[in-house]
């Protein structure tokens, strides 16, 4: 789980600009789907820090296409990181 002061943007970010599916959304979380992982973002008032939440995702190397890969990361670096 993933904490946000601003679900709109989050949603942006992960949805339109990440290409992750948005499964479900409410007031209160936006929950996303990457492969067979599921992401959960909880609105917040205090906002968050580095420290206190990160994600990160295991794949199989042999199932990468890595010039489609490339270009995600591509569009990850080019875009800010949503509160």
């Amino acid at each position: 789980m993933l904490l946000a002061t601003d679900l709109a943007t989050a949603k942006d970010f992960y949805h339109l600009k990440l290409g992750l599916e948005l499964l479900d959304e409410s007031p209160y979380a936006l929950n996303f789907r990457s492969g067979a992982t599921q992401l959960t973002l909880s609105k917040t008032s205090t906002g968050m820090s580095v420290e206190q939440t990160q994600a990160a995702w295991i794949v199989d190397a042999s199932t990468l296409n890595l010039p489609t890969c490339a270009r995600a990361a591509s569009r990850f670096r080019s875009t800010t990181r949503p509160d």
